[in-house]
């Protein structure tokens, strides 16, 4: 699980497939949110440019079933505004 700063990395692995991009959901969640002062028209260059993998290296989520424990500060189910809107955004954009 690589959420950033860790010693395993995303790219370790690539090179067998794709990977989960578990930071995808956290930096969209913090956008919808607008959370650490993150705006909407910031997403304009979402993906590769924020620090993620490839995105022909990315197999991306919003969510897992430890994030809708509560673990990640990740948007869950109970934001359920916020959480259509990111879901649309993931379905819509190209990464």
């Amino acid at each position: 699980i690589d959420m950033g700063g860790g010693s395993i990395r995303n790219w370790d692995y690539s090179w067998m497939g794709r990977v989960s991009e578990f930071q995808y959901g956290k930096f969209l969640s913090e956008v919808v949110q607008k959370r650490n002062g993150q705006k909407m028209k910031y997403l304009s260059t979402f993906g590769q440019q924020w620090g993620m993998s490839s995105d022909r290296d990315a197999q991306i989520m919003l969510d897992n079933h430890d994030n809708q424990r509560g673990h990640g500060g990740i948007l869950t189910f109970f934001e359920f505004r916020e959480y259509k809107i990111a879901t649309a955004f993931m379905l819509a954009w190209p990464y």
